[in-house]
């Protein structure tokens, strides 16, 4: 499946790597699961054409069968948040999921310690906003050696 560098800005552009970048899936055969026709789906899935839009009701049907991101990429995108895939399984041990969800969380605080300081005059002020972003920024350094850490120990089988 391609990435993209940047998340889908619009519900279209999101329709358009969902059924265009999804193989080894074709068109026809996201179709063909949508119970709809062809030319049907490209027209939906043709950016340039904005009289013709996906049903909200057939995202979950293509991202079951595809595994695409763009819908979730797009959605975020819009809430202001990002988009993070998590494994399809969970047969690394509790502890490393844990512990790369708490460094996701981390992470996060970074982002928002950012956009607190950029709010104000778009610069980050040296002083306490400096000081915040970098200590945040410190714990996800600790975090992701603790994942390291967990996912070293899951691969030599102590669980």
């Amino acid at each position: 499946m391609r990435r993209f560098l940047e998340p889908p800005t619009t519900y279209k552009e999101a329709t358009y790597r969902a059924v265009h970048h999804s193989p080894p899936f074709t068109v026809e055969q996201i179709a063909e699961h949508l119970n709809v026709a062809p030319s049907t789906l490209y027209s939906m899935a043709n950016r340039n054409m904005y009289n013709v839009e996906l049903p909200r009701k057939h995202v979950e049907p293509i991202v079951v069968l595809t595994g695409t991101h763009a819908f979730a990429e797009y959605f975020s995108h819009i809430s202001g948040g990002i988009h993070v895939p998590l494994p399809k399984t969970f047969e690394p041990t509790v502890d490393v999921i844990r512990e790369a969800a708490i460094a996701m969380d981390e992470a996060g605080h970074v982002f928002s310690a950012v956009a607190d300081a950029l709010k104000d005059n778009g610069h980050v002020d040296k002083g306490l906003e400096l000081k915040t972003i970098e200590n945040h920024a410190r714990h996800v350094q600790v975090s992701m050696a603790r994942v390291v850490v967990a996912s070293r120990r899951d691969a030599e089988g102590e669980r």
